[in-house]
């Protein structure tokens, strides 16, 4: 089973377009950073200053954000860094055409194409002709900004979840010896995690299936944890009794 970053592109007549990037090695090792919502970096503030009727200054004994350390506004943050190996030796053993020409060269653009603005050829020329009819006309539309679109982070059954790249470093390490294209990369990659929350922005009310999808992964993701977190201990503790008590008990579970 392989990893990988999908792009779930919208589609007119099919809702959404997955553009998938499966990583060619899964990384050797993953980090992950997890930050509640009420961390003390993201809530606490200095506590207003109070004087009594002599105007001494009342709560200064009190430590700043007290009254926000049992809250919780929301799910914690999370991001991941993978590191990422890419090379062609396979396709160069194996005569495969393109490896023999451009390498890796098209593994690393599919990454990279993730950090672009998703706006097609077609999109572009389209937006080119309007702005042309429109200076002759003599009328000038707005700057739109540009959408970014939903992608997701899929690292077996249980990691599956929307992401933005927060930063991508290619370390370029060996070469072509004709066309100079990377044939050996390592990749290092930085994903924060969407929270459901977050995923809002990025509904109009006509991305919907793309931000369903996003959002129904995320639920899944987090509900998996939940139920492994709540079952887990009970059933190692019960099997741990079964075994003490007969080990063809513990067999069972």
């Amino acid at each position: 089973m392989k990893g990988a970053l999908i792009e779930l592109k919208p589609a007119a007549l099919i809702g959404v377009m997955p553009s998938i990037v499966i990583f060619q090695y899964n990384p050797a090792g993953l980090s992950r950073s997890i930050t509640p919502a009420n961390a003390p970096s993201e809530t606490r503030s200095p506590p207003a200053a109070a004087s009594d009727a002599t105007g001494a200054a009342q709560g200064d004994d009190a430590p700043a954000g007290d009254e926000d350390i049992a809250v919780r506004p929301g799910d914690p943050r999370e991001s991941f860094t993978l590191n990422l190996v890419i090379d062609a030796y396979d396709d160069l053993n194996q005569d495969n055409k393109l490896g023999l020409v451009t390498g890796i060269a098209d593994r690393i653009a599919a990454l990279e194409m993730l950090a672009y603005p998703n706006a097609t050829l077609f999109e572009q020329a389209l937006d080119a002709v309007g702005d042309a009819i429109g200076d002759a006309l003599g009328v000038r539309r707005g700057e739109e900004p540009t959408k970014a679109t939903v992608q997701l982070f899929y690292f077996g059954p249980g990691k599956i979840v929307p992401v933005v790249i927060k930063s991508m470093t290619v370390n370029e390490q060996q070469f072509h010896a004709t066309t100079l294209y990377p044939i050996r990369a390592e990749v290092t990659v930085e994903l924060d995690v969407l929270r459901e929350s977050d995923l809002d922005a990025f509904d109009d009310g006509d991305d919907g299936i793309p931000v369903t999808i996003a959002k129904g992964c995320y639920i899944f993701t987090r509900e998996q944890k939940s139920l492994l977190a709540t079952i887990g201990g009970p059933i190692r503790l019960l099997d741990a009794a079964l075994t003490a008590a007969d080990p063809d008990l513990g067999d069972i579970l």
